[in-house]
């Protein structure tokens, strides 16, 4: 449709759009007022249970929610993206599609738009792509573990798909986001892409991987999910990247040494090479039997020498086998040693945990749900060791302002809980956390209500006539 035609009258009037008015204003400023515009959504997401499981290849729980990333887009030129956000503190970035696409420097935001066009390229091919150009605006707030990067990511190649007609499904254009954002220096899973994509409204995804597939669960009818800011940032792109990084080496460690210790008993399974190929389809009978003979068999860290040893290797080869973050990077020995004990512990029983939760939400069940993220919070914060002091106290605030459970949701160092509380109550649990863990001090913006929403995809807007 024209720009032209689109009146502040018909943004206010959208369920998503209204909540944008800034981008319509900044596209007239930057647009000619005959062009043909597009809109594009991607959504946050949040993860319910079932952290730093995916890239194990264990499942998790999210749902996408009402809050997103919006483009509005015309076709530019051949082979060349130009984008403007409406915020002034990002500055316009173009780049042209038919070069070969190299980052920004660490931290910029452009980053992720070229890492979803360099996932469609990697597919596709760039040669016959058209461009385009787009003023992006959002509700979803930065580094607060609501994945605001990965829908950046997922934004950008949907767009480059619709425009271009590729014609691939969800799933794998989940598939691809997830590979692309690893551009920008993490190695992480496919849970934040395949949530973005593939989100319906009123429901949770359990999304198993490798491959892909996702069973859809109802949201429970008779409570809310609330996301609380513990105040402290959770930047990927800053220092917190190493210490994901690092958990993602960890796991890697522990399969190897969990290969080791089944060969130091006799055993010659098939090949495994995840948490999550530890099935009794692949290994037989036995497998919980085996997991705890091989977490006593562990020791509680490891620097470089011990792991070679355990290994049964050199230590130049643990490195290269193991510590690999991507094709430029590879992990530096942590100063308190690797600890593949507590990482793999936590993986495997997150894992059961998300497997639970699906059974209680089934049934209906949410305080028993509840009771499974207060577990989760607690592994998180023993085992994995990326909760803050800050998201432990909130944890601690929100349960006894009311909530069923509790827990950090995202990559941990920082961001946001999830509470989960009964329909109805979230008001009164708003202010009593106000009251509490904020002081008193006005929490618009930092405490509210999510519902699970519909996942990434084109908005059809209707012209108003007046």
């Amino acid at each position: 449709m024209k720009l032209a035609t689109i009146t502040e009258k018909t943004f206010s009037a959208h369920e998503t759009l209204r909540h944008h008015l800034p981008l319509l204003a900044k596209a007239k400023q930057v647009f000619e007022a005959g062009d043909e515009v597009r809109f594009f959504k991607a959504p946050g997401r949040v993860n319910m249970i079932g952290e730093h499981t995916d890239y194990n290849m264990c499942p998790v729980l999210p749902c996408a929610v009402d809050k997103e990333i919006v483009f509005c887009v015309r076709q530019g030129e051949p082979g060349v993206i130009k984008l403007t956000n409406v915020e002034d503190e990002f500055e316009d970035i173009s780049f042209s599609l038919l070069e070969d696409i190299k980052p920004y420097q660490q931290g910029h935001w452009g980053n992720y738009i070229k890492a979803g066009a360099k996932g469609i390229i990697g597919r596709c091919g760039g040669e016959k792509l058209r461009g385009f150009q787009a003023v992006i605006s959002s509700t979803l707030p930065a580094a607060v573990g609501m994945s605001s990067s990965a829908a950046l990511v997922v934004c950008s190649a949907q767009v480059l798909h619709d425009l271009n007609d590729l014609g691939l499904a969800k799933e794998e254009l989940a598939d691809i986001c997830a590979t692309a954002e690893r551009f920008v220096g993490t190695a992480g899973g496919g849970m934040d892409q395949a949530a973005c994509l593939l989100g319906r409204k009123d429901t949770f995804l359990k999304i198993d991987f490798n491959p892909l597939r996702v069973q859809r669960v109802k949201a429970p009818p008779g409570a809310e999910i609330v996301l609380c800011d513990s105040l402290a940032r959770a930047e990927k792109s800053g220092w917190a990247r190493g210490a994901y990084n690092r958990r993602v080496v960890e796991c890697r460690l522990a399969m190897g040494l969990f290969k080791r210790y089944l060969a130091e008993h006799g055993e010659s399974p098939s090949p495994m090479e995840y948490i999550g190929d530890i099935r009794e389809d692949i290994l037989g009978k036995g497998c919980a039997e085996r997991v705890e003979g091989f977490l006593r068999w562990l020791r509680p860290e490891y620097d470089l020498a011990a792991l070679a040893v355990a290994l049964g290797g050199e230590e130049d080869a643990v490195s290269r086998d193991y510590l690999r973050i991507n094709e430029r990077e590879y992990l530096s020995p942590p100063a308190d040693g690797f600890k593949p004990q507590q990482r793999f512990r936590h993986v495997y029983r997150e894992w059961s945990r998300v497997e639970q939760a699906v059974l209680s939400l089934a049934a209906g069940d949410w305080r028993s749900f509840g009771k499974l993220m207060d577990e989760s919070q607690e592994s998180m914060a023993e085992c994995y060791e990326i909760s803050t002091p800050e998201l432990d106290e909130l944890c601690r605030q929100a349960r006894q302002a009311g909530a069923f459970g509790a827990r950090l949701t995202g990559a941990g160092f920082g961001g946001c809980v999830v509470a989960l509380v009964a329909r109805g109550a979230s008001g009164e649990f708003i202010a009593r956390l106000r009251d509490s863990f904020y002081a008193g001090e006005d929490v618009a913006g930092k405490v509210f209500v999510c519902r699970p929403s519909a996942g990434a995809g084109e908005i059809v807007l209707e012209t108003s006539s007046s």
